[in-house]
């Protein structure tokens, strides 16, 4: 009853069934999401297609009791089919055959709900093409897929939309005021129908509630659960008949996603948070996702759903094995702590793959290897500069987290190095969400009195305020970090003063941006650094403009370019041309900026610097107002607002 949209679910069940070789569809889902539903209202509304008959049996695969033995389903389907009590067969195949050879002619319709596994499922099905069977189930069932050609049916939680209208039609409509708290409760039930229903009922069922109270209390996550069950029924109810099907290394696997602080696990992170080896990890995630406890969000990388990761957190210690030698504790606190491990230690490897000249990468904590869950506990590989980027930018909202998590823990240590190794997502992926995990970072280090995180920490925040457009706030922190930056790692520094340069230019102190340059390339010949004869002629450069000697000028920038070092990863290409067609813009030569500018934009896009490609664009529309007026200006700030909106965090 008040069946509710899937209408995709619905037309993909027609076209399994259509399929002459296996009509078999397979309606599989997590708990609660409304797969009974679905195959029953689909058998409802094509009764008409199958004259000589339908049957239902209710497996009983995850219903917290004993599942329904294939044997007594036989029995029940036969003397439906008209045999004789005494003729149905004693034997379990003797009875699957009868029932396939009585069935093989007919145009029947067999629903097989709540299947436990396939071998449950595979003696009854009926024989012949002209039957057609639905079987629903909480787990995969990939043996009927492989045995007998049956096709999935994948059913998924509703999105947003589909659960704001399945809720209001279960409270037969809802005043317009009430529609922000419906879709609020429809988030909070995490689009389960199940869920959707029972909330539905709390509200019927006493007349003084609202939808705006329930949704103040389903926002507890310590009460949700409990307020989604009614009687015999319930989100509980369902998962625990599913979570009692798991052994208890699987258990335990689950109880510790439950307490990861990140939304996604790979098998890396999984291991990490449960504490076992990765091989296990990797074949727990699968019976997990067979189970629909955990869904494969992208290939390898797996999410719970909202109410699995709270009941999974409130897992009883009979389930997990506790007392008996399975692994490591997994408690909210002990899950993070190994987490917060596997961030760093996975970051430090991705570094030393990104910067092999290691001037940009921290010490680890003391006892970041001795505390490892087990022996050898790996981390990803990365076998280049461009797979470690791809990981950084796919695993930037864990490790914001992880920062957030060591901050909670109270590990300043730890907090300050996991924000200083993730300057390669400020350069490359820079936008103003960083800010808050470097200033949780900066506090840290300041508490701990570490001036080398201190001083990482000052400049990759001015790094972000130069790289987001923030010059004037961007020159105290990177000024601020010089003088740590000079004991601890004077490469850093003398990048550091390069920005410092960019920044007082931009301010319009052209003096200071000279001597920040200057210091630059003193700075690395003291060291004798790769970079030196790089930031010699970038300062040349400038001086060369400063005296309006733009022979000389476009002299130093062509040998800059040149003697940039093949291993260096600071965008240096895109950096020198910036500046170059700054620099000639303010000097009056805006054609010769123009070419510079749109030599940088090449670069950025190249390097795949979509920030700096901002900046350059919008250094150009400032030359375009010049050379072509407001219609040449407005084209490239609109590119670049376009690109802007695109890298802006969600």
């Amino acid at each position: 009853r008040g069946f509710h949209g899937r209408q995709a679910e619905l037309v993909r069940v027609t076209q399994a069934l259509a399929t002459a070789e296996a009509p078999i569809a397979l309606v599989t889902g997590p708990a609660g999401v409304g797969k009974t539903s679905l195959a029953v209202h689909w058998a409802h509304t094509h009764c008409a297609a199958y004259p000589d008959g339908r049957l239902f049996a209710d497996l009983r695969g995850h219903s917290g009791t004993d599942p329904a033995e294939p044997a007594d389903v036989l029995r029940e389907f036969l003397l439906a089919l008209g045999v004789e009590a005494p003729a149905v067969p004693a034997s379990p195949e003797a009875a699957a055959a009868l029932f396939r050879s009585l069935v093989k002619e007919r145009r029947l319709l067999v629903v097989l709900d709540n299947a436990k596994d396939s071998a449950q499922v595979r003696p009854l099905l009926p024989g012949g093409t002209a039957c057609a069977t639905v079987v629903t189930g909480r787990t995969r069932l990939d043996g009927i897929m492989a045995s007998d050609c049956a096709t999935p049916v994948p059913v998924d939680v509703l999105d947003e939309d589909e659960a704001a209208r399945l809720l209001t039609g279960a409270l037969d409509g809802v005043p317009e005021s009430d529609a922000a708290a419906v879709r609020t409760v429809a988030r909070l039930c995490d689009g389960l129908p199940l869920a959707l229903r029972i909330a539905a009922a709390r509200v019927r069922a006493r007349r003084h509630r609202t939808v705006a109270d329930l949704a103040v209390e389903l926002a507890d996550e310590q009460a949700r659960l409990a307020l989604l069950s009614v009687e015999d029924t319930g989100v509980e109810t369902a998962l625990r008949a599913s979570v009692a099907r798991l052994d208890a290394a699987d258990a335990r696997l689950l109880a510790a996603l439950g307490h990861s602080f990140t939304r996604e696990s790979d098998a890396y992170a999984a291991a990490a948070a449960a504490g076992i080896p990765l091989a296990e990890a990797r074949a727990g995630l699968d019976r997990l996702a067979d189970a629909h406890l955990v869904q494969e969000a992208a290939p390898g990388r797996y999410t719970l759903h909202d109410l699995v990761r709270l009941y999974a957190r409130g897992l009883p210690a009979t389930r997990l094995g506790v007392g008996a030698d399975l692994g490591a504790d997994v408690g909210a606190d002990a899950v993070t702590r190994r987490l917060v491990d596997h961030w760093l230690r996975a970051q430090l490897a991705a570094v030393d793959v990104f910067d092999p000249n290691g001037y940009r990468t921290v010490p680890p904590p003391d006892d970041l290897e001795t505390n490892l869950p087990v022996p050898e506990f790996p981390v990803p590989d990365f076998p280049s500069r461009d797979a470690v980027l791809a990981w950084f930018i796919d695993e930037q909202e864990s490790l914001v987290a992880a920062v957030a998590a060591a901050a909670r823990l109270g590990d300043d240590s730890r907090t300050w190095r996991i924000a200083a190794v993730l300057w390669p997502l400020v350069q490359w992926r820079p936008h103003p969400g960083w800010q808050v995990p470097l200033r949780t970072a900066l506090a840290a280090a300041e508490r701990v009195g570490s001036a080398e995180g201190v001083g990482r920490l000052r400049a990759t925040t001015g790094m972000l305020l130069v790289e987001t457009g923030q010059f004037a706030r961007a020159e105290a922190y990177l000024t601020g970090s010089l003088a740590p930056l000079r004991s601890f790692a004077p490469e850093v520094a003398a990048h550091t003063l390069v920005l410092v340069g960019m920044v007082r230019q931009r301010l319009g102190d052209f003096d200071g941006a000279l001597a920040a340059l200057d210091e630059a390339a003193r700075t690395a010949r003291a060291i004798d650094h790769p970079t030196a004869p790089t930031l010699e002629h970038y300062h040349a450069t400038h001086l060369a403009l400063a005296e309006r000697d733009f022979t000389a000028a476009a002299g130093h920038v062509a040998r800059c370019l040149e003697t940039i070092p093949e291993e260096e990863i600071a965008g240096w290409r895109p950096l020198i041309w910036e500046s170059y067609g700054v620099a000639l813009h303010h000097s009056g030569l805006h054609q010769e900026a123009r070419d510079a500018l749109l030599s940088a934009l090449e670069a950025t896009e190249e390097e795949d610097l979509p920030a700096r490609t901002v900046r350059a664009l919008t250094r150009l529309g400032e030359v375009a107002a010049v050379l072509d007026g407001p219609a040449g200006e407005a084209a490239y700030r609109a590119r670049a607002e376009r690109l802007q909106a695109s890298l802006d965090p969600s």
